[in-house]
């Protein structure tokens, strides 16, 4: 249950991790051990007291454990952070890097306050920690480092990496499973059949080429809302989200890169009408506060059908 190494592109992956379903592995691991209490559901543990050199006996509940756990995983993920900041020379894309983390914490935080589920309490603290964290040492040591930098270099710099961002152009997903076309022929299929994209093969293969993308794509995303008006985008980012999961594609970002996520689906992906996307920050937010997204069951076990064909050959 405890990380050994932190995702460069998502290190915040574990708590997202927590909230689809981890959370209950967690639970199921806790009453599941031998030195489980049932009569008072306490976990029967011990500890080394360093400063007493004894060990003592202790009995924890669920949550007492849990903060335990969370304790361990978020020193790894917050010394990776420290790390980065200690060691990246461009400080302004570490400032970049760092903000998009933060940005991800107020996901996270809307996610676990918005739930009564048990454990998502001391998930929640311990995030509120890590964003304490980052906004008195992290962002602060990067403020001062910029702040001691000559005032035209660092006008410069700042109009050099917005340069950058400008021009880099947005490359499609790469994708990471072995059949590639038997495989998007088999998505492409059932896609149609359950009404969930609108396109043709080669553009559905452009998708995830892992090329640069010259003009859009513009695969329309058929599932629709509730009251029938508008494509359920965040069904969408389970569908990203779930062949993220599934390593069949690499979701992340080039790490020497600034692109936007959403750049690069609004590049890909287009409403049912063919019209642009709007407002996927918002939807991206609501994909993980929903435990199940319009039709997130279709498309996983469409997703999970496709994996056996490379069983089959």
């Amino acid at each position: 249950m405890n990380l050994k190494t932190v995702n460069i592109s998502h290190p915040l992956k574990y708590f997202y991790d927590l909230h689809r379903g981890e959370l209950h592995n967690y639970y199921r691991d806790f009453i599941s051990r031998p030195e489980y209490l049932s009569f008072n559901n306490k976990l029967w543990t011990y500890h080394f007291d360093e400063l007493t050199g004894e060990v003592i006996d202790i009995e924890e509940t669920f949550e007492e454990w849990l903060e335990r756990q969370l304790k361990y995983n978020s020193n790894i993920i917050l010394d990776f952070l420290y790390n980065k900041v200690n060691t990246d020379k461009k400080l302004i894309i570490t400032h970049v890097y760092i903000s998009k983390v933060k940005e991800d914490l107020t996901v996270l935080l809307n996610i676990f306050q918005a739930s009564s589920i048990k454990g998502y309490k001391v998930v929640l603290e311990s995030i509120k920690q890590i964003e304490q964290e980052i906004n008195k040492r992290l962002l602060f040591n990067i403020e001062v480092g910029l702040s001691t930098q000559n005032k035209a270099t660092q006008v410069k710099s700042i109009k050099d990496i917005n340069d950058i961002q400008k021009s880099r152009s947005i490359r499609a997903f790469t994708w990471k499973g072995s059949l590639k076309d038997a495989q998007l022929y088999h998505l492409l299929h059932f896609f149609t059949k359950e009404k969930i994209i609108d396109t043709d093969f080669e553009t559905l293969k452009s998708a995830f080429s892992g090329e640069t993308l010259k003009k859009p794509l513009n695969i329309k995303w058929t599932i629709l809302t509730k009251n029938k008006k508008y494509s359920a985008k965040s069904s969408l980012f389970y569908f990203l989200w779930y062949l993220s999961e599934k390593d069949l594609i690499d979701y992340s970002l080039d790490n020497d890169n600034i692109k936007s996520e959403y750049k690069r689906i609004e590049m890909i992906f287009c409403d049912f009408d063919g019209e642009p996307f709007r407002n996927l920050k918002q939807s991206k937010q609501n994909s993980f506060i929903s435990k199940t997204p319009i039709k997130s069951k279709v498309i996983s076990r469409i997703i999970d059908e496709m994996q056996t064909l490379s069983v089959k050959v």
